[in-house]
């Protein structure tokens, strides 16, 4: 039986196929030490397989990761730690609206504490489907800089697709061997955007309220054309506003009153008050 993209239809009615695959699970974690599982299609294998593969791998390493590839809402019950960000106002950051409302709609269909997603930009899927036009080159290295701010100040999981850290745009396929052209690293372009995800990579590190905060949004006069949000975790509080568009943008930020130590920004200026003015794509992250 074929279950699409050629792969067999396996019969998880079957006790001796799921315990084939639940040792299988067993050896990878007790034998090499894997930090976890990224599963692919998850939501079309029966949600107790994982349930219980996920208690016996447990077993072996308390602190296992799980992914799903998947959007079922009872995902994150027990099976997995968090699910793909999926959904299109996600993937091309363009409305701030959309983003608020798909965001929102997603938190409250799915069980409380059960709305971790891994938020990215470009994936396997999406790179496979964009051939030779690869986001680096529709998008530009302004418009995906403004994007990693955002999947790295946003809730969630940040998700590097490969050879993003270096701006590659060589083709990619899931079909057949097209490897990542490293060689971009040395350019200025892929030396710019290494920096800059290293930079990412420490501000996450560096504001516990990135990792852990709840996050609030921030309305503001400019909806479709600003992202803006906070972070908040023990009193400190960590301000995101980005400019999604190819325009400069004058914004006011309701909720954004005080002084913001700068952490990080690009082409932008707050006035002290809840007034920001960005440049196309630029962006402002600041703490309180």
């Amino acid at each position: 039986k074929n279950a699409g993209w050629s792969f067999p239809g396996l019969n998880f009615a079957s006790a001796g196929l799921r315990e084939y695959l639940w040792k299988n699970m067993e050896w990878w974690i007790r034998d090499f030490d894997v930090d976890g599982f990224r599963c692919d299609v998850a939501d079309q294998i029966p949600l107790d397989f994982w349930k219980e593969g996920r208690a016996r791998i447990e077993r072996i390493k308390p602190d296992v990761g799980m992914l799903a590839e998947g959007t079922r809402k009872e995902d994150q019950l027990k099976a997995f730690d968090l699910d793909y960000g999926w959904g299109g106002a996600f993937a091309q950051l363009q409305d701030g609206a959309a983003i608020r409302k798909l965001w929102t709609a997603m938190r409250d269909q799915r069980p409380r504490g059960g709305a971790k997603f891994a938020r990215f930009i470009d994936n396997h899927d999406i790179a496979n489907d964009d051939y030779n036009n690869r986001l680096e080159k529709r998008w530009g290295t302004a418009r995906v800089d403004a994007a990693l701010v955002w999947l790295f100040t946003m809730d969630g999981v940040p998700f590097l697709y490969n050879g993003q850290e270096v701006a590659d745009t060589a083709r990619h396929s899931i079909f057949g061997r097209a490897p990542i052209h490293w060689a971009n690293g040395e350019t200025a372009a892929g030396k710019a955007r290494f920096a800059f995800v290293q930079k990412l990579c420490a501000l996450r590190k560096a504001e516990p309220a990135l990792m852990k905060g709840e996050l609030t949004w921030l309305d503001n006069d400019q909806p479709q054309a600003v992202s803006a949000f906070v972070r908040g975790l023990d009193g400190a509080r960590v301000i995101s506003v980005i400019n999604l568009t190819d325009e400069p943008v004058k914004v006011n930020v309701k909720g954004a009153e005080g002084v913001w130590k700068s952490l990080l920004s690009k082409d932008a200026a707050n006035d002290g008050a809840c007034g920001f003015e960005l440049a196309k794509h630029g962006y402002f992250v600041g703490k309180q």
